[in-house]
């Protein structure tokens, strides 16, 4: 915690300084990337114990290295003939990267930095307030995506954070291309791709209606009515490691109820994406209740979650300048203090 807290300081001292005096775009420009930097490097250069998985990918990044190619690419062969084998495009990515280093800590910082410098493009182009989409990722989505993950990690980047912008051109080739491509790193991208064809689907009472009954519907119906989502992610165990805690369902809750009170203001100044995001904030916090029964849906709902870092900051814009400045501090206090009610361990490698 020491060391992701004077961080945070640093994000709002750097947003003082960047963004509030005498704002232009290339300050927001440097802001990013500085901040993009800041995090990285907390990422990478983190000592194998941080992180729950952290250590089995080191483990399996040395048996890498006694692969043959000719294994690598037979693994990915049989995948897509129905072998049962987890992921062989992230053995694949590791016997390239492999090429240049050995190194498992230089590839924690190459997955750090793919990640997050993806990230930091899709915030500068998308979001009005930077700051707080980094708030929102430094307190939400850090312990896993930057410590926890590495597999999902690196498709979230290529299909969320890269695919977004052929989302909202409705280009779908690319789109589809580049979800091919990360299915092979984390299968999970399945549930995420048909999102294309939801992305930009109208807002109607009707819509809602639906999504809240096949919500009720899982809720109440139990395993039998989602199993398919169980056994594609094939992740049966997941339930045991972790547990939805009640201030993020609150919290995700809260935002779409506020959501959609601003939704006639967000239509009418975002006209290019709001519906994007709007069935993107209908999909987490559908998805998120379902973790309540069924933690299997987290993998899921990592995708569309994060999108709540140009949501937040879409919704701040619409209050009054009093106000705002109150919101603002309060939505970041509580997210920060439900940081610091994790009690997330942190340490360097070289400790």
């Amino acid at each position: 915690m020491y060391v992701y807290l004077p961080n945070i300081l640093l994000m709002f001292i750097w947003g003082f300084l960047l963004l509030l005096v005498k704002p232009n775009d290339k300050k927001k420009h440097a802001y990013c990337l500085i901040v993009c930097l800041q995090w990285t490097l907390i990422s990478g250069l983190r000592h194998i114990s941080v992180g729950d998985d952290t250590m089995g990918y080191g483990v399996a990044f040395e048996r890498v290295k006694n692969m043959s190619w000719s294994e690598v690419f037979n693994r990915i062969w049989i995948y897509i003939f129905g072998a049962d084998i987890k992921d062989p495009g992230y053995t694949l990515l590791q016997k390239i990267f492999q090429i240049f280093s050995k190194d498992y800590q230089i590839f924690l910082l190459f997955i750090a930095f793919f990640f997050t410098f993806a990230m930091a493009i899709w915030i500068y182009n998308n979001s009005d307030m930077p700051c707080l989409s980094f708030v929102i990722y430094s307190t939400m989505f850090f312990s896993f995506f930057a410590v926890t993950g590495h597999r999902q990690t690196i498709a979230t980047a290529i299909v969320v954070f890269i695919g977004y912008k052929f989302i909202k051109e409705r280009k779908p080739i690319p789109f589809f291309l580049l979800c091919f491509l990360a299915f092979f790193i984390h299968k999970s991208i399945a549930v995420y791709a048909p999102f294309y064809f939801i992305a930009n689907k109208k807002i109607t009472p009707k819509y809602i209606g639906v999504v809240s009954l096949v919500c009720a519907v899982f809720l109440l119906g139990g395993r039998r009515t989602y199993n398919f989502f169980v056994q594609l992610l094939a992740y049966d165990d997941y339930d045991v490691l972790v547990r939805t805690p009640l201030g993020y369902v609150l919290f995700i809750s809260i935002v779409s109820v506020v959501a959609f009170i601003m939704y006639p203001k967000i239509k009418k100044n975002r006209l290019e994406d709001y519906e994007i995001l709007y069935n993107a904030l209908i999909l987490t916090l559908l998805f998120t209740l379902l973790t309540i029964r069924e933690q299997t849906f987290m993998r899921i709902q990592q995708y569309y979650a994060l999108y709540l870092m140009i949501i937040v900051p879409e919704i701040m814009k619409f209050f009054d300048k009093k106000t705002r400045v109150l919101v603002y501090a309060l939505t970041s206090a509580v997210l920060i203090l439900r940081m610091i009610s994790s009690h997330a361990v942190y340490k360097f490698f070289w400790m």
